[in-house]
């Protein structure tokens, strides 16, 4: 988050309530994705299938997870910002 508080922009507080709420949504997205059942079962083609579509999730939730430091790191920037 390279943001700069000014008179003219947004408020403080709202950047930071914006990236929180982008932290929660993306958190839920990311508990959400591991829940989801990939079930050896459902692969009659056999475990290449499977294992690509395991490793398929692991890489959305590392993007997830991105997502959420990038959030995370914006809200407490902002707010070490207002403490100095």
């Amino acid at each position: 988050m390279r943001a700069v508080i000014n008179m003219n922009g947004d408020e403080r507080s709202t950047l930071v309530l914006e990236l929180v709420q982008v932290q929660m949504a993306a958190t839920e997205l990311r508990d959400r994705l591991a829940a989801m059942t990939i079930n050896g079962r459902n692969y009659p083609q056999g475990l290449d299938a499977y294992d690509a579509d395991r490793e398929d999730r692991r890489q959305m939730v590392k993007k997830v997870e991105e997502v959420m430091a990038w959030a995370t790191e914006g809200a407490l920037k902002l707010m070490g910002e207002e403490n100095a």
